[in-house]
């Protein structure tokens, strides 16, 4: 894969790309998880090398992309990708967001409609089997920190955040505020409003975002369906490549 960098609503933005396919070809924009980049997708584009023009992106913050100065909010990450079909004049465009990105990829889909004719959510992030749980940890996180600046209570924050499920939150410090802006939005009200055709794409024994939370996207998206892939978790796409890739190229040829 080749990599590019370009400057998007003011930010440098890391990118992998394959353009060997013809210029009218399908335009498949792949975006990764929280704690990941890019390259994560790298089997993925490589079995569809020449069959379409595959771009992935390193979220600001992740892979090789600037660090934000300040926290981000789930639409300055659309708009970051909008800004980039956009800059690239990407035409027949199908957004593939795995966890956070698919978080991504929904608002995109609601707030700029017209640049995308498809999208995938893979083991989505957004709906929260608790949402007390949600609430937990966004109350911890900006009432505790302070208090686990003391000497003797700053090995103790780990092993509590741990315990509430929130790991994303400390392995990424340098985006910690951006975490919390990011898991503070619920999508559920919004998931209506998506008009282009969708694939939900879930592993059965996902325990990040449970299958509940795919069927419940699903009943949501006026033109969704989902596909389920027995045996495999929140990695589905590596968990099962071969079904991933017959699921994405089915997809992708349907009528639109």
């Amino acid at each position: 894969m080749n990599s590019r960098q370009i400057i998007v609503r003011g930010l440098l933005v890391n990118y992998y790309y394959d353009e060997s396919a013809p210029p009218a070809s399908q335009a498949v924009v792949f975006l990764h998880g929280w704690r990941s980049n890019a390259m994560i997708w790298r089997p993925i584009l490589e079995s569809f090398h020449s069959t379409y023009r595959l771009y992935a992106i390193d979220f600001p913050g992740f892979g090789n992309s600037e660090l934000p100065r300040a926290g981000l909010h789930l639409k300055d990450y659309s708009d970051i990708v909008a800004g980039f079909v956009e800059k690239l004049d990407l035409k027949r465009v199908c957004v593939v967001g795995h966890s956070f990105g698919g978080r991504v990829a929904i608002k995109l889909a609601v707030n700029h409609p017209a640049l995308i004719e498809r999208m995938v959510l893979v083991d989505s992030g957004g709906i929260r089997s608790s949402e007390t749980r949600r609430r937990i940890i966004t109350t911890f996180a900006k009432i505790l920190h302070p208090v686990f600046a003391l000497p003797l209570l700053r090995t103790l924050r780990p092993r509590i955040y741990n315990m509430l499920g929130a790991a994303d939150y400390l392995a990424t410090p340098e985006l910690r505020q951006t975490f919390l802006n990011i898991i503070e939005e619920e999508p559920t009200p919004y998931l209506n409003q998506v008009r282009c055709s969708t694939l939900i794409v879930w592993g059965e024994k996902d325990q990040e975002a449970p299958l509940s939370a795919g069927q419940t996207k699903a009943k949501l998206i006026p033109r969704a369906r989902l596909v389920v892939f027995p045996m495999s978790g929140h990695f589905s796409f590596l968990d099962r490549p071969e079904e991933f890739n017959q699921a994405l190229t089915v997809f992708l040829n349907e009528p639109r």
